[in-house]
C-alpha cells in the first residue's frame, strides 16, 4: 500500500465517522492520521542535518469503567508510520495503559497500573555519533500502590515498581536498562491546604550491556541508589495548585563510578488557572538520568519534554504550556522545555570509547498549535516547533532542527448494554 492508499483509507474512515452520533459509554474506538516534516531527522551537527517528511495512522480504543468501589481502565493504540524519503525509517508502534483502582469498606485502597510504548527513539537525548539508523524503543512500567488510611488524616503507603527500556539498534545495546524500586511513606492529610508525605526509597538498577567485551559479549553494571522524599501538596485555591518532591539521594554503580551522585533531586509542579479560558502548566525536574529515562513532562496531555535515553549523570530540566480556548471549537497552545544534562560516563560500543570525559550540554525547544474541534468526536490540530542544542563537550554534538505536524482524529463512544 503506498503513501496515498494510506491517507485515503484513513480519510475514509474519518468521513464516515463524523455523521455518528457519539454516545455516552465507558467503550470507545477511534482512528487517526498525521503528516509531518522534520529538518534534522537525526539531530544532527549543522551541515550533517537529513530531512524528511513522514505520515503516521493510527488505531486506537479503550474503556473507563466503574463497577462498584472498582474503576477499571484500559486504552491501546497501534501506529503505523512511513517516510516519504527514508523508507528505512518505516515502523510499527504501539501504546498501552491499563490500571485496575479499588477501595474496601474499610480505609484500605490500592492501585495497579501498567504501560508499555513501542516508538522511533529519540536521537536528541541518544548520543551515538554518526547513528543514522531506524532505533526503536520499547518502554514498560508496572506499578503497584496500596494505602491505608491509619486515621481521618493521616494515610501509610507503599508502592512497588519495575520498568524496562530497550533499543532495536545493536549501537544502543549500552542503553537498555532495568530498575526495580521499592518505597514507603506517611502522609498527613488535615483539612486545609497542605498535605505533607515523607518515605525512604531503594531503587536498585541493571544495565545489561554495559560494557561490549574485546572478546565478545557484554558485561553488565548494576548500581543502588537511596532516597528519602519529602513531599508537598498546595492547594492554594480552586485556580492554583503546587504539587513537588524533595529528595536525598546517593547513588553508586559498580562500575561506572563516574556517574555516581549525592544531593538533591525532586520535582516541582504548578497549575494555574487565571481565567475561564486560560490554563498554564509548568514542571521543573532535577535528577539523575537513570530517574529520568522514565519520566516524561506531560503538560496538559501533552509531552514536552521526554528524558527517554537519558544517561546523564544528572538532568536539570524546566517544561511550561499555556493553553487558550478561543473558542468553543478552537484552542491554542503554546509550550516550551529547557534542559541541562551533565554527562561524565565512559561507555564502550564495541570496544570503542564513546563517552570518555565530563562536560554539559544544553536544549531549548519551544511549539506553538491551535485544534479545531469541528464535532464533539472529532479534531483536527497543526503544530510548528524549534529545537536547538548547545554543548561543551565532545560527548554530544549541537543541533538545531525545524519541526511542522498537522493531524486529525475522529474518536467513536460504544453503545453500552445497561
Amino acid at each position: 500500500m503506498n503513501n496515498t492508499s494510506h491517507a485515503a483509507v484513513m480519510l475514509s474512515v474519518l468521513t464516515l465517522g463524523c455523521a455518528a452520533h457519539a454516545e455516552e459509554s465507558p467503550y470507545s474506538v477511534g482512528a487517526g492520521i498525521s503528516y509531518s516534516s522534520d529538518s534534522n531527522l537525526f539531530r544532527a551537527p549543522q551541515g550533517q542535518e537529513v530531512s524528511d517528511r513522514y505520515g503516521t495512522v493510527s488505531l486506537f480504543g479503550g474503556v473507563d469503567e466503574t463497577i462498584s468501589r472498582q474503576r477499571i481502565r484500559a486504552n491501546a493504540r497501534l501506529r503505523h508510520s512511513w517516510y516519504q524519503d527514508r523508507d528505512d525509517m518505516d515502523h510499527n508502534g504501539y501504546n498501552l495503559q491499563l490500571a485496575w483502582d479499588g477501595a474496601t469498606v474499610g480505609d484500605f485502597t490500592w492501585g495497579l497500573s501498567y504501560g508499555a510504548n513501542r516508538a522511533l527513539a529519540s536521537y536528541s537525548t541518544l548520543v551515538a555519533p554518526g547513528l543514522n539508523t531506524r532505533n526503536l524503543e520499547t518502554n514498560q512500567q508496572a506499578t503497584e500502590n496500596v494505602q491505608l488510611g491509619l486515621q481521618a488524616q493521616w494515610v501509610a503507603n507503599a508502592t512497588l515498581s519495575h520498568r524496562d527500556v530497550r533499543y532495536s539498534a545493536p549501537a544502543f545495546a549500552a542503553e537498555k536498562l532495568r530498575l526495580d524500586s521499592a518505597g514507603v511513606g506517611v502522609l498527613w492529610n488535615p483539612a486545609g491546604p497542605v498535605s505533607v508525605s515523607v518515605g525512604p526509597r531503594y531503587t536498585r538498577g541493571r544495565y545489561p550491556q554495559a560494557r561490549a567485551l574485546a572478546g565478545g559479549g557484554f558485561e553488565a553494571d548494576t548500581f543502588d541508589r537511596r532516597d528519602l522524599d519529602l513531599g508537598v501538596k498546595w492547594v492554594a485555591s480552586g485556580l492554583s495548585t503546587l504539587d513537588g518532591r524533595l529528595s536525598f539521594t546517593k547513588q553508586s554503580f559498580d562500575q561506572q563510578s563516574a556517574r555516581d551522585f549525592s544531593g538533591a533531586t525532586g520535582k516541582l509542579g504548578w497549575e494555574w488557572k487565571p481565567t475561564g479560558k486560560t490554563s498554564l502548566n509548568a514542571s521543573l525536574s532535577r535528577d539523575t538520568g537513570s530517574e529520568t529515562s522514565f519520566f516524561t513532562q506531560s503538560l496538559g496531555g501533552q509531552p514536552l519534554l521526554s528524558g527517554s535515553g537519558d544517561n546523564s549523570r544528572i538532568t536539570n530540566s524546566f517544561a511550561m504550556r499555556v493553553d487558550y480556548e478561543a473558542t468553543a471549537k478552537i484552542a491554542l497552545h503554546l509550550g516550551g522545555a529547557y534542559s541541562l544534562r551533565k554527562l561524565s560516563a565512559t561507555t564502550l560500543v564495541a570496544g570503542v570509547p564513546v563517552f570518555n570525559n565530563a562536560g554539559a550540554e544544553r536544549t531549548g525547544n519551544i511549539g506553538l498549535g491551535v485544534r479545531y474541534a469541528p464535532t464533539r468526536n472529532s479534531v483536527l490540530g497543526c503544530e510548528v516547533g524549534h529545537e536547538r542544542r548547545a554543548t561543551s563537550t565532545t560527548l554530544s554534538s549541537p543541533y538545531r532542527v525545524n519541526t511542522a505536524s498537522c493531524s486529525a482524529q475522529l474518536t467513536l463512544q460504544l453503545l453500552s448494554d445497561s
